[in-house]
């Protein structure tokens, strides 16, 4: 565990209690991102790779990662993977939104919206 980890730790009440936040947090992001793609929130941590659900999958990898800044180890815990997949899905969405502005205005748009939303839920968490 590195100095930041430990004074995060100690900020937030440990790392039982951060674990929990980061799940919340990604489940919270997962379930938004299916919801746009009409698909069960399950679909995305599934082990199945069926060709309909990969980007989907990657989609909310990589918005999980640029909205959250956690590391890619804890968001793969999330999704049932290793973090070198979390890291291949990041990156082949990045070099997608660079190379299609379609696609980037799309993933803005739908970072802008899963971002409001994830405001209302801590807003929510933090009141209830």
């Amino acid at each position: 565990m590195n100095s930041y980890e430990r004074a995060l730790d100690f900020i937030t009440g440990g790392p039982e209690k951060r674990k929990k936040k980061i799940k919340a947090e990604i489940e919270y992001l997962q379930k938004k991102i299916a919801e746009h793609f009409n698909l069960s929130p399950s679909i995305l941590t599934e082990r199945k790779r069926p060709k309909e659900y990969v980007l989907p999958r990657q989609i909310a990898m990589f918005l999980s990662k640029e909205i959250t800044g956690y590391y890619f180890k804890q968001i793969g815990e999330c999704f049932s993977r290793d973090h070198t997949t979390i890291i291949h899905a990041y990156y082949k969405i990045k070099d997608q939104i660079e190379k299609d502005s379609s696609f980037k205005q799309k993933i803005t748009q739908l970072s802008y919206l899963i971002q409001e939303h994830l405001k209302k839920f801590k807003n929510e968490k933090l009141q209830g």
